[in-house]
């Protein structure tokens, strides 16, 4: 045997290893059990893959069954716990529990279930790899309070766990489950992916989405543009790719990636696809009205119509570098040269149905080592 195929066999041991599920632990009951992975694979990969691209997180599915299965099993979870959140963190991650200061926010339980014989789509009709028995996602994918939710609970400092001469704010890709401050578990009610697929989600105690992403020293982005595209974030959440040769884009196209101020970058030209959700799309469109009113008032096209102006190239950018501490994370810990496809994302504060719980989902493939 070849030095060559001895690496190649031991990635593929450790792919293999780092894609299985661990021991079930957990109380029947408490979770789905998928029992037929091909029938409750209400998407297909290239159906997330394009939903993420396009940014409506909403069009994400669960099966049927497992939606029923939720609903039945929450509400009597909430009386006993005081919560959901209550029960996640003493069941589900063994962490203490913290009072939630933040405004109330929707939970998936207040939507009506969707007719599952109504087509689930909105992408100019049913989006290929959606199939009947789809319904709306529980992972906090549901409609907005309407109210602007900033990520800043909790609000607390916290000192880096291998690096005491740091202090955290928010989560950053180095962070592991040993450290305490993160756990990464699989949903207890996951989409109904692939059967190829691992649905997993992980959890931490500080915010991900947070205002420090836009105030560090090295954010590439001027002053005056800070708080728009943290607004368009927020909005949107953040979601993005990992393992793949080229960046997905639904649209076909991708803009450069910026680099940060400090120059701490690997030095290599990236380019990244374009990523504009349903609060940034709203953003452009209603700026490209206020440009057309404006010059048909007269004014020359070259004026500016509004003190900041973004862009889809700008909300983009934006949208990558919020989320370079989970991409840092992810492919830490699914290596993209061990053989793993990642499709990850974290929902806007917004829409999530554990607000005091901060977290982001990674939909999981593994397709063998490239060694």
């Amino acid at each position: 045997m070849t030095m060559e195929s001895v690496a190649s066999s031991a990635g593929s041991s450790r792919g293999r290893e780092l894609f299985e599920p661990p021991v079930e632990t957990r109380v029947p009951g408490s979770f789905h059990v998928v029992r037929d992975p091909s029938g409750e694979a209400v998407m297909s990969w290239d159906y997330i893959v394009k939903i993420l691209s396009e940014g409506d997180l909403d069009q994400l599915q669960r099966h049927k069954s497992c939606d029923d299965g939720y609903r039945a099993w929450a509400p009597p979870i909430k009386l006993q716990y005081g919560g959901l959140e209550n029960y996640i963190r003493k069941t589900r991650l063994g962490w203490p529990a913290e009072q939630y200061k933040g405004p109330v926010l929707p939970s998936m339980l207040d939507r009506p279930q969707r007719d599952s014989s109504i087509p689930t789509g909105a992408l100019g009709g049913e989006p290929t790899g959606a199939k009947t028995g789809a319904v709306p996602a529980a992972s906090g994918a549901c409609t907005p309070n309407g109210s602007r939710v900033v990520e800043t609970w909790p609000e607390k400092t916290l000192p880096h766990p291998r690096n005491p001469d740091t202090v955290l704010r928010c989560f950053t890709g180095d962070l592991q489950d040993e450290d305490g401050l993160t756990k990464t578990i699989l949903n207890d009610w996951p989409y109904g992916i692939p059967a190829d697929a691992r649905h997993w989600v992980v959890w931490s105690k500080l915010p991900i989405i947070h205002p420090v992403l836009f105030q560090d020293p090295d954010t590439p982005f001027s002053q005056d543009l800070r708080e728009e595209l943290y607004d368009c974030v927020t909005g949107d959440g953040v979601r993005g790719f990992t393992g793949f040769a080229s960046p997905p884009t639904a649209q076909n196209y991708t803009f450069p990636r910026l680099s940060s101020r400090n120059g701490d970058d690997d030095g290599e030209e990236q380019r990244i696809a374009s990523i504009a959700g349903n609060v940034t799309r709203a953003r452009l469109a209603a700026q490209n009205s206020a440009a057309e009113a404006s010059h048909a008032n007269g004014a020359s096209p070259h004026q500016p119509h509004a003190a900041v102006e973004i862009t889809e190239e700008l909300a983009s950018q934006a949208h990558y570098w919020a989320g370079r501490h989970i991409r840092q994370y992810v492919e830490r810990r699914w290596p993209p040269h061990l053989g793993f496809q990642t499709a990850w994302f974290c929902n806007p504060p917004g829409l999530r149905t554990v607000p005091g719980l901060s977290h982001f989902h990674v939909v999981v493939r593994y397709h063998g080592s490239e060694n």
